[in-house]
């Protein structure tokens, strides 16, 4: 038994959430406690590290997990539940012992529907298909007019322009390229349509966009190119450029100029919104203060008894490009990640995101929020001895109001040892119903609805 794995066992509480565990389940049916809306219809599919132990050895970081596919089935109030391990080329050669396969392929950050099927992805260029049915893995997404990249990022943006998805893929060389492209899943064709040059590799995670500019945010965290290519930990791939700009790129969708606006330093994983008009875009997201903080998932920091979470808090940036100045205002006291909307008003004027809430424990992420971006107001959910995944919004299929429809999140019963679903009301954002599975699934990162 590993060090880490002996430390996490007998700290327990929250821990137990980063043990390894590989075991599947299929269950047509949970015992659910309350009423979960019988007008949804669809799969809360999600992914996620969920196996940290290689090669007899647990892995540094928790991003650097095997990927689990976990997902929930709604038919008329009732609720089904499977998990499997992702059956990536990377799975295979550190479990069943195969050859090693040409790209780290592990989709353990975010899936996305991709037609008929899903995408399993994280930030590398091989993306697994997977049946949303039975979780099996089909294989790799085989996209035409492959990109001459790095890296993607892992996170897909819906055009509000052309409809398809579009992502980021990065470029390295004398100088680094950022190539913006649109992604369509009936034909899998990939097409660039604008690029960005930077004379520093910066990392980024996502990114977002509205009807004629593309907003990138580069901080000094960069990537260590030397140390990634030769496939180091996660944390050995990046590094702070010390006095570095952090900023803000808006690229021109008509034009392709790019402008650099500065900005205070920070760090940030996830853009939430980004809303234009005339010369202003406001731009929403997750901003943690200190450029260390993609450390937080370290286990020797997890198995610290003082460990506490780098917070990150919602912030609205809204950028002037007649002057080249941004000015930030925070929209909640409170420490979040994870934020989500409701998809249909992505570039859209919007007043809600839902987030997993860093309060009570300063440990992990122990409640449920939403917020007002427009009041500037929250409201909160909490279970006793419960940590929370990434909300996911649904919408009622019935009405144009923007909160009308539920959130769900898989959570973690850290007395218990159990996971189980929350499904809430996102109007008054109380619990309608909640279900436990009788395994604990390790935390994990993103996930989506699939709706039929």
């Amino acid at each position: 038994m590993t060090t880490i794995k002996k430390q996490l066992e007998k700290m327990g509480g929250w821990r137990l959430g980063f043990l390894s565990q590989a075991e599947s389940q299929s269950i047509d049916a949970l015992e659910v406690v309350g009423q979960v809306p019988e007008w949804l219809h669809g799969a809360f599919i999600s992914t996620g590290p969920a196996v940290f132990e290689l090669d007899g050895q647990y892995v540094d970081h928790w991003f650097q997990g095997l990927g689990m596919l976990k997902g929930f089935y709604f038919n008329a109030g009732q609720v089904g539940f499977k998990n499997k391990m992702l059956q990536s080329d990377t799975y295979k050669h550190y479990v069943l012992g195969e050859p090693e396969g040409p790209e780290y392929d592990d989709g353990n950050v975010t899936v996305f529907p991709f037609g008929d099927k899903g995408s399993a992805m994280t930030e590398s260029l091989g993306d697994c298909s997977f049946d949303p049915k039975s979780l099996e893995t089909i294989g790799h997404i085989v996209y035409q007019g492959e990109l001459d990249v790095h890296l993607t990022l892992a996170h897909l943006v819906v055009d509000p322009v052309s409809g398809h998805y579009i992502n980021v893929g990065i470029q390295f060389g004398p100088t680094t390229r950022y190539l913006i492209y649109t992604i369509d899943t009936v034909s899998s064709k990939q097409e660039v349509i604008a690029a960005y040059e930077s004379s520093l590799p910066f990392y980024m995670h996502s990114f977002s966009v509205t009807n004629r500019y593309i907003v990138l945010f580069q901080s000094p965290l960069i990537f260590d190119v030397e140390a990634l290519m030769s496939g180091g930990g996660f944390t050995e791939m990046l590094t702070k450029a010390e006095g570095a700009p952090t900023q803000f790129i808006v690229i021109d969708r008509e034009t392709g100029t790019s402008t650099a606006i500065f900005h205070e330093e920070s760090m940030c994983f996830h853009q939430v919104n980004a809303i234009e008009s005339a010369d202003v875009i406001v731009v929403d997201s997750c901003d943690v203060d200190r450029i260390d903080g993609f450390a937080d998932g370290l286990f020797e920091l997890l198995c610290n008894p003082d460990y506490q979470v780098i917070p990150a808090y919602l912030k609205r940036h809204t950028i002037d490009l007649q002057s080249n100045s941004v000015s930030t205002v925070q929209l909640t006291a409170a420490a979040l990640e994870f934020p989500r909307i409701n998809d249909a008003y992505a570039a859209l004027d919007y007043q809600y995101v839902y987030a997993a809430l860093t309060e009570r424990s300063h440990n992990f992420f122990d409640g449920l929020i939403k917020v007002d971006v427009e009041q500037k107001k929250d409201v909160k959910y909490y279970r006793d001895n419960c940590y929370f995944g990434e909300p996911i919004f649904v919408a009622h299929p019935d009405t144009p109001t923007e909160d009308d429809g539920v959130v769900m999140s898989l959570a973690f019963d850290a007395v218990k040892n159990q996971s189980l679903l929350v499904v809430l009301d996102a109007q008054s954002f109380t619990e309608l119903a909640h279900a436990y599975i009788p395994i604990p699934i390790p935390f994990g990162l993103h996930g989506h609805w699939f709706a039929t």
